[in-house]
């Protein structure tokens, strides 16, 4: 595919600190310019990062993306130091069940897809540790395990699980062993280049090697409902918005796809919720450090197993390639 590097000027935004930089950008897929606006002014209402940005639809090859963005340089502001998935695993008892629950069922999707416990594994953007201390206490020392995240979490004790943890990008780590499974959940719609992540990627996998990745679907009825709410926007931290049709798009350059499924997320419509609930009951405060933020997930998640199960409404899309 032909891709282009233009670039538009760079725009400061009204943070008090001006550490962010916005910039409208080209299809981060085919490089077109000419694109369709689906969202404008959009906000950061999760964690209140500051400036304005917009969701567009590329007229070329159909991939919704975050057409004004923070710069590559700026994006690492946009995450606070105590961003939910960096320290899930030292939050209270209750949230602590939440994110076992959710890792839980991330380990249930894994074994679904593989069947079998796998001699290696790499996750990429693995966060606190969680999920891969799931695997652990699934699999024992039956699996050689490893991470690659920005900065090493605080919250596993990697040392003692004999968990192997790289820090950096995955665009700029060098391999330094090939696994039978690498994982990306919940990662792909963070990456500023989304074709360039699953190239780096593909090096870290053995020949006939599996990519497992999880990343929440655009045609959620939760965004619909809550169309500037909605969980999956993430904004100003989530780059790229997939459906069925544009991940296979996206991944066909360095894999073959084997499966795109939509898949139970329990924090689709809790989180949702909760970000509207808070913006209009107590403006300014992080929806995810409300006290109403737990109960809901807990009362919601129930909701969300039936909307996808039974009705079959879009929510999250788990790929295998």
């Amino acid at each position: 595919m032909s891709r282009t590097k233009k670039k538009s000027p760079k725009v400061n935004t009204d943070h008090r600190d001006t550490l962010i930089q916005i910039r409208s950008v080209d299809c981060p897929l085919c490089g077109s310019g000419i694109k369709e606006p689906l969202y404008r002014d959009m906000r950061d209402v999760e964690d209140g990062i500051a400036g304005q940005y917009a969701i567009s639809r590329c007229r070329k090859c159909g991939i919704i993306y975050l057409s004004v963005r923070p710069t590559r340089k700026s994006l690492p502001q946009c995450y606070h130091h105590d961003y939910h998935v960096r320290v899930e695993g030292g939050t209270g008892t209750v949230a602590k069940f939440i994110y076992r629950f959710k890792h839980f069922m991330e380990h249930r999707q894994l074994m679904q897809k593989i069947g079998h416990v796998p001699k290696s594994l790499l996750d990429i953007g693995c966060g606190s540790g969680g999920f891969l201390w799931e695997l652990h206490r699934q699999w024992g020392s039956g699996c050689r395990l490893s991470g690659i995240e920005l900065a090493s979490p605080t919250t596993v004790d990697f040392p003692k699980t004999g968990i192997d943890f790289l820090i950096g990008s995955i665009e700029k780590l060098r391999p330094v062993r090939k696994y039978e499974i690498v994982t990306m959940f919940e990662l792909l719609d963070h990456v500023y280049d989304p074709v360039k992540a699953l190239h780096a990627a593909s090096k870290w996998l053995v020949d006939g090697g599996l990519l497992i990745g999880k990343i929440p679907h655009f045609n959620s009825p939760w965004r619909k409902i809550f169309p500037r709410h909605w969980d999956g926007f993430q904004i100003s931290r989530h780059m790229t918005f997939f459906d069925d049709v544009s991940i296979r798009k996206v991944l066909s350059d360095d894999f073959e796809v084997l499966s795109v499924s939509n898949e139970y997320d329990p924090g689709d419509l809790g989180v949702s919720l909760c970000n509207w609930l808070v913006s209009r009951l107590s403006p300014g405060t992080r929806p995810r450090q409300s006290p109403v933020y737990l109960p809901l997930m807990l009362l919601t998640a129930p909701l969300s197993l039936f909307m996808v199960k039974v009705l079959k409404a879009p929510c999250s899309l788990v790929f295998t390639a």
